[in-house]
Parts: C-alpha cells; sequence; structure tokens
C-alpha cells in the first residue's frame, strides 16, 4: 500500500519543527520495513513551497499535501494537528483505513 504518514508538523521553534518532521519520517522508515510504501506530504511540499515565494506557505502546503492524500492507499495518523486532520479527513470520505499505529497495518 501506498501509506501517508501524517501528524504534527507545525510549531513555535524551527527546533520543534525538525523534531517532528523527524519523528514523522522514523515512522514512515518503519512503515517501509514493513513491506509498504510510505509518504510523508510535507517532505514533497516543504521544499516547492519554501521556493515559490507564496505568502501563504500553510494553505500552499497542504494543497500539495491533500493532492498527495488523494493518492495513497491509507494513511497512519501518528498525532494530530489541523493539517493531520484535514489529510485524515480525505482518508474518511473516500472510506480509505485511516491507522493510528504501526500495528494496525496489515503485513
Amino acid at each position: 500500500m501506498l501509506v501517508m504518514v501524517s501528524g504534527p508538523v507545525s510549531a513555535e521553534s524551527d527546533t520543534t519543527r525538525m523534531e517532528n518532521t523527524a519523528k514523522l519520517n522514523r515512522v514512515a522508515a518503519e512503515v517501509l520495513k514493513r513491506g509498504h510504501i510510505p509518504l510523508v506530504g510535507v517532505n514533497a511540499a516543504i521544499p516547492v513551497v519554501e521556493e515559490s515565494g507564496v505568502t501563504d506557505k500553510y494553505e500552499a502546503t497542504m494543497l500539495i499535501c491533500e493532492a498527495l492524500a488523494e493518492r495513497c492507499d491509507a494513511i497512519l495518523l501518528i498525532g494530530e494537528s489541523s493539517g493531520a486532520c484535514r489529510e485524515r479527513d480525505i482518508f474518511q470520505r473516500c472510506g480509505k483505513p485511516v491507522f493510528h499505529d504501526l500495528d494496525e497495518l496489515p503485513a
């Protein structure tokens, strides 16, 4: 399965944002080890948004993340945030699986 790994990224400090992103990447690595293809939307979105010069970076990031979510088979939600919940809602609307723990992923 193509599994989106999602959770909180935004934070008050750059350090916390980096820690949040690192956590998503660690979980994505575990998804890969379990035989699935992980996708972390912010990894695709943030570098593009930073280069674009758009004024509303959050909405531009979400536009990309939501487009990617529509193409995934399932989401692994490791924590809630406004962006992660927006992604989760796409999966729920489409009737696609929403997992909250690595152990819920099928082998």
